[in-house]
């Protein structure tokens, strides 16, 4: 909530209950997290307006909401993920081929995409029809890679490198700029080998 949002808004874009929604706005409203910024007008009561404070907080680990951390998380990034995924999509489907497809296979637990053509379901998309001139400037890729602990490292760097490049030049604003987001999950699997 960094721009003056409603509270039923802020639920709309978290994909929350609007009741829980309101309780956590009116929790950081007594913490200073958020402030009442105003009210817009509509038929009935006008509906009040809140903003973050800060564009950014410090939460100690000891403080992260939930207990479990990990799920607390995973819970914060759904919603952009979902929202990303809706984004991706969106873009490219109009330029997709009537026969396009996915063939998505399970095989000893992994999760994988085969790529080439799919005999029985059509085309399957694969990177090379993303980096066509006339594919929309999108990539959603989920890959899994054996890697010894010093090219993890290697392109983990890399990765950091990356986003760090990408925040030098990609400065919001400007005739004929989009904002683009990038996630970036590197991780070993936990128990595979």
């Amino acid at each position: 909530m960094v721009e003056a949002t409603t509270v039923k808004e802020a639920a709309n874009e978290l994909h929350e209950d609007l009741r829980t929604t309101h309780y956590h706005v009116r929790k950081y409203v007594r913490l200073g997290i958020l402030e009442e910024t105003g009210a817009r007008r509509r038929a009935g009561r006008p509906m009040k307006t809140y903003r973050a404070v800060a564009e950014g907080f410090f939460i100690p680990r000891e403080h992260f909401p939930g207990g479990d951390r990990v799920e607390s998380v995973t819970r914060l990034l759904d919603p952009t993920i979902r929202d990303m995924n809706r984004d991706s999509v969106a873009a490219v489907e109009p330029v997709l081929p009537e026969d396009s497809g996915r063939h998505v296979t399970m095989r000893n637990g992994v999760l994988g995409v085969d790529a080439g053509r799919d005999p029985i379901h059509g085309m399957v998309v694969t990177a090379d029809f993303y980096a066509r001139d006339e594919v929309p400037a999108v990539w959603l890729a989920l890959e899994e890679f054996a890697l010894d602990a010093d090219a993890a490292k290697e392109l983990q760097r890399e990765l950091i490198a990356l986003t760090q490049r990408l925040h030098a030049v990609g400065t919001p604003g400007g005739k004929g700029r989009r904002r683009y987001r990038l996630l970036v999950h590197f991780s070993p699997r936990r128990g595979k080998r």
